[in-house]
Protein backbone atom coordinates (compact mmCIF):
# COMPACT_ATOMS: atom_id res chain seq x y z
CA UNK A 1 0.00 0.00 0.00
CA UNK A 2 1.13 3.05 -0.61
CA UNK A 3 0.29 6.92 0.35
CA UNK A 4 -0.01 9.50 -2.20
CA UNK A 5 0.23 13.03 -0.94
CA UNK A 6 -0.74 16.61 -3.08
CA UNK A 7 -0.79 19.88 -1.39
CA UNK A 8 -2.76 21.22 -4.77
CA UNK A 9 -6.60 19.58 -4.32
CA UNK A 10 -8.80 16.83 -5.26
CA UNK A 11 -10.02 16.40 -8.75
CA UNK A 12 -9.14 14.70 -11.52
CA UNK A 13 -5.76 13.32 -11.52
CA UNK A 14 -3.38 11.29 -13.57
CA UNK A 15 -4.53 7.78 -15.09
CA UNK A 16 -2.29 4.55 -15.58
CA UNK A 17 -2.35 1.50 -16.72
CA UNK A 18 -3.86 3.18 -20.47
CA UNK A 19 -6.15 5.07 -18.55
CA UNK A 20 -7.96 2.23 -16.54
CA UNK A 21 -6.67 3.23 -13.07
CA UNK A 22 -7.34 7.12 -12.46
CA UNK A 23 -5.88 9.07 -8.79
CA UNK A 24 -8.15 11.58 -7.20
CA UNK A 25 -5.38 14.21 -7.02
CA UNK A 26 -4.48 16.98 -8.63
CA UNK A 27 -0.64 19.07 -9.04
CA UNK A 28 2.17 17.51 -7.87
CA UNK A 29 2.10 14.09 -6.29
CA UNK A 30 4.44 12.72 -4.10
CA UNK A 31 4.23 8.92 -3.47
CA UNK A 32 4.96 7.66 0.44
CA UNK A 33 5.80 3.65 0.81
CA UNK A 34 5.42 1.29 0.27
CA UNK A 35 3.33 0.44 3.61
CA UNK A 36 2.66 -2.70 5.31
CA UNK A 37 -0.83 -3.42 6.41
CA UNK A 38 -2.89 -5.57 9.02
CA UNK A 39 -5.48 -7.73 7.92
CA UNK A 40 -7.71 -4.76 8.35
CA UNK A 41 -5.91 -2.61 5.65
CA UNK A 42 -4.67 -0.32 8.82
CA UNK A 43 -1.16 1.19 8.31
CA UNK A 44 0.60 3.88 11.07
CA UNK A 45 2.93 6.36 9.70
CA UNK A 46 4.16 8.80 11.35
CA UNK A 47 4.99 12.34 9.95
CA UNK A 48 6.89 14.96 11.35
CA UNK A 49 5.59 18.52 10.52
CA UNK A 50 6.98 21.86 11.30
CA UNK A 51 5.40 24.30 13.78
CA UNK A 52 5.04 26.71 10.83
CA UNK A 53 2.81 24.79 9.44
CA UNK A 54 0.04 25.36 10.74
CA UNK A 55 -3.22 25.39 8.56
CA UNK A 56 -1.45 24.15 5.79
CA UNK A 57 -4.07 21.64 3.91
CA UNK A 58 -3.08 18.50 2.30
CA UNK A 59 -4.55 16.08 0.55
CA UNK A 60 -3.88 12.31 0.20
CA UNK A 61 -5.04 8.93 -1.09
CA UNK A 62 -3.67 5.18 -0.28
CA UNK A 63 -3.64 2.88 -3.30
CA UNK A 64 -2.58 -0.27 -4.12
CA UNK A 65 -1.44 -1.16 -7.59
CA UNK A 66 -1.71 -4.66 -8.95
CA UNK A 67 -0.18 -4.38 -13.01
CA UNK A 68 -2.13 -4.69 -15.11
CA UNK A 69 -4.32 -2.21 -13.57
CA UNK A 70 -8.45 -3.28 -13.53
CA UNK A 71 -7.25 -5.45 -9.73
CA UNK A 72 -5.63 -2.19 -8.11
CA UNK A 73 -7.68 -0.57 -5.54
CA UNK A 74 -7.65 3.16 -4.23
CA UNK A 75 -9.30 4.62 -1.27
CA UNK A 76 -11.57 7.88 -1.46
CA UNK A 77 -9.05 11.17 -1.78
CA UNK A 78 -9.38 12.74 2.06
CA UNK A 79 -8.67 16.53 2.80
CA UNK A 80 -6.50 17.62 6.02
CA UNK A 81 -5.69 20.48 7.69
CA UNK A 82 -2.57 20.97 9.95
CA UNK A 83 -4.29 21.98 13.43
Amino acid sequence: MYLVLSLSGIGSGPCFFSGIFCLDLTGSLYLIGPFKTGCCGVAHWKLPIPTNAQFLSFYMQAIVLRPPGPNSIKSNAVCMTVQ
